[in-house]
């Protein structure tokens, strides 16, 4: 399959079949996740740590299964894995409609977990292999702009609609997400990398970024161990090893599991915390979410038109835009007229959000061979996972132990301390990266965002 450098983005076919499937299913998966909240925290009223397990029902399986997902990404053709993802969500996703308690919620997302587990690493190779690599920071930050857009529309509308008709009318639309997403996906061409391992080479792009020969042997390396293994662990390691070759997707991957990790302590309560303000109910869980999506896309926009060389720069101001963020949210909960004024909250936290995510997911896409991608995005998003798995389950012991409010004080604290760390040791990573870089015989470009 041909990259299609000399013409625009928008102009590659391939892409927008692959950016619309996202698009569909992104949207989809917002009435989902609000349904859920809606349902289990506000209509069920259950406790934070029941809130909780809903949390690492639907974090636990992709953590699990997401170093294999990352293999299979790379060993077994792409579109078919997005497919067949979106196809068994949209089976699961009309179940939720027949649940009568909170075991058989738990038992959907754990099954839900494991095919949503294939379909992001699977995107993120098929964004290598169809995009130009001058366009790859153009593609990857439209990608997260669609992904915070369906987040604003579809906490809303799923607001409106669960006022309006109930609950349950949010999950027949996420199924029917699902279904258009894999029929969009048809027409994305099947990938290259399949044939580039069956001949042995690594497949680097012809005039790519700086760095990208050193890459590619590296990967070639570790290619070769795996396949003579022929072990799924193996071809997993080989995705470490290289990680460890470029010392930002280490420290950049660290910096973003912790912020996150300490960000899910309270957003994972979240549902929790509005029960504390008088004349919230699933709508204004919507604007509530919403809100931070507006706040991501908006930071999103800015860091695609406004490159910079220091990525962990921008991760260390954004952490501490959220910890900031946070701590108005808990300051505010019980002040009158909280309704008002939470949603604004909420737009400066995503804002925020936006510098610690996006800049570190542009840079390690620029600096990932095509591939590796499965690999190195299965290890990322298992550490993320990981963070995500850990902080409700941190945030719930807390809410049960401390109060709620006083939950969302220690998230914050804890997120302006990561800022603080991520601030103050930025510029020698940085030189340990050049250092690195050097070394290797090249610039890998991994400091660009």
């Amino acid at each position: 399959m041909k990259k299609e450098a000399s013409n625009g983005l928008w102009q590659n076919k391939s892409y927008r079949y692959l950016i619309g499937a996202q698009t569909i299913s992104s949207f989809g998966d917002w009435l989902d996740l609000l349904a859920l909240f809606a349902l289990v925290g506000l209509k069920w009223q259950a406790s934070p740590l029941a809130v909780t397990g809903l949390m690492l029902c639907f974090a636990g399986p992709i953590l699990l299964f997401g170093p294999l997902a990352g293999v299979l990404a790379d060993r077994m053709e792409r579109k078919t894995l997005m497919i067949l993802s979106d196809v068994v969500r949209a089976a699961l996703v009309i179940g939720f409609v027949f649940v009568d308690s909170i075991w058989q919620v738990y038992a959907i997302l754990i099954v839900k977990g494991i095919f949503e587990a294939m379909f992001s690493p699977a995107k993120n190779g098929k964004l290598k292999e169809i995009v130009a690599d001058e366009h790859m920071q153009q593609a990857t930050s439209i990608s997260t702009m669609i992904d915070q857009g369906a987040k604003i529309l579809g906490p809303i509308l799923s607001g409106v609609l669960v006022g309006a008709f109930g609950i349950y009318a949010a999950f027949y639309i996420d199924a029917a997400s699902f279904v258009l997403s894999a029929l969009l996906l048809i027409g994305v061409p099947r990938g290259k990398h399949l044939a580039n391992q069956a001949g042995g080479t690594a497949g680097g792009t012809a005039g790519g970024t700086a760095g990208t020969d050193v890459a590619t042997e590296a990967a070639q390396a570790d290619e070769k161990a795996s396949k003579s293994k022929n072990s799924f662990w193996q071809e997993f390691k080989a995705g470490l090893v290289f990680m460890r070759k470029v010392p930002f997707l280490l420290f950049g991957t660290l910096v973003f599991s912790i912020s996150l990790l300490v960000l899910q302590i309270a957003d994972s309560q979240f549902v929790v915390i509005l029960r504390q303000i008088q004349g919230a109910d699933e709508s204004f869980l919507g604007y509530c979410m919403a809100g931070a999506g507006v706040g991501m896309l908006l930071s999103a926009g800015l860091t695609s038109k406004l490159p910079t060389r220091s990525p962990l720069l921008l991760m260390g101001l954004g952490a501490a835009g959220m910890g900031a963020g946070y701590a108005a949210i808990g300051m505010l909960t019980e002040v009158a007229h909280a309704v008002i004024v939470y949603p604004l909250l909420t737009v400066g936290a995503g804002f925020a959000a936006g510098f610690v995510f996006v800049p570190f997911n542009a840079s390690a896409q620029r600096a990932t061979p095509v591939e590796m991608t499965g690999r190195v995005f299965g290890a990322i998003g298992s550490c993320a996972t990981f963070a995500g798995i850990v902080g409700p389950l941190l945030g719930g012991l807390l809410a049960e132990s401390l109060g709620v409010l006083r939950m969302v004080m220690v998230s914050a604290s804890l997120l302006l301390i990561v800022a603080l760390a991520t601030l103050l040791t930025r510029r020698s990573m940085e030189r340990r990266n050049e250092v690195g870089t050097e070394s290797d015989g090249g610039t890998q470009g991994t400091t660009t965002a």
